[in-house]
């Protein structure tokens, strides 16, 4: 009979819990969507129990997926295709209104259409994984066709993702070095990520479908 009433007990305590699971992942969904308007927000609460956790009005972690964000950045919006991140120790979700993560990482990801449509260029993938960046250049009253290839690294201090040590041409005709430091300025080689405070991104890689960015972050604050 004890054996019977414990398991009952344990099967009580499950259910809470669930149930407050649910609504924990609602309420931070419904908090990300605010921040996010237009966004496809799906969240993961971890860290069991989660009724103990809310207890304390904090979270032992969430996992969130988005789709269709706009990120701000230097006067404009960013379209990005996906976004991952999972967060440590989130404080604030009894409220919704104001989060505090002790620990935040994921990955972005941007299409070579929005990376063209930002910096005004043509830019994509070639068959030995480097990028391309193509576009019109004005030479002596003349527009030629500009190319510049090389590797995307990540500049830390500026954060902004730029050509390594590019190769250029001008209409499929390869320029000396020193003319490729002006070529480099008229394509728009370098794009500047969004800024969030607390937030840093970490490494930039490169796929047939565009470019993928790792951040992470430490004591994040954000109102909804």
């Amino acid at each position: 009979r004890r054996v019977g009433l414990t398991i009952a007990a344990l099967v009580v305590v499950l259910c809470l819990d669930l149930a407050t699971t649910v609504l924990a992942q609602n309420r931070v969904q419904t908090a990300v969507s605010r921040s996010l308007p237009g966004a496809r927000v799906h969240a993961r609460v971890g860290g069991w129990p989660v009724s103990a956790h809310l207890g304390f009005d904090q979270l032992g972690s969430v996992t969130m997926d988005a789709e269709g964000v706009s990120l701000p950045t230097r006067g404009r919006e960013i379209d990005v295709e996906s976004l991952h991140a999972k967060a440590e120790g989130v404080h604030g979700v009894r409220s919704g209104r104001r989060f505090r993560l002790d620990h935040v990482e994921g990955k972005v990801r941007l299409t070579w259409a929005e990376l063209s449509r930002q910096t005004g260029a043509n830019l994509s993938l070639t068959d030995d994984g480097l990028v391309r960046v193509q576009g019109t250049v004005p030479v002596l009253g003349e527009d030629l066709r500009g190319s510049l290839q090389g590797r995307l690294r990540l500049d830390p201090a500026s954060q902004e993702i730029q050509l390594d040590a590019p190769i250029g041409s001008l209409d499929e005709v390869q320029v000396p070095p020193d003319i490729i430091t002006g070529l480099v300025t008229r394509l728009s080689s370098r794009f500047a990520l969004p800024t969030v405070p607390g937030l840093t991104w970490t490494a930039v890689r490169s796929d047939a479908s565009g470019v993928v960015l790792t951040f992470t972050g430490d004591q994040l604050v954000f109102a909804t």
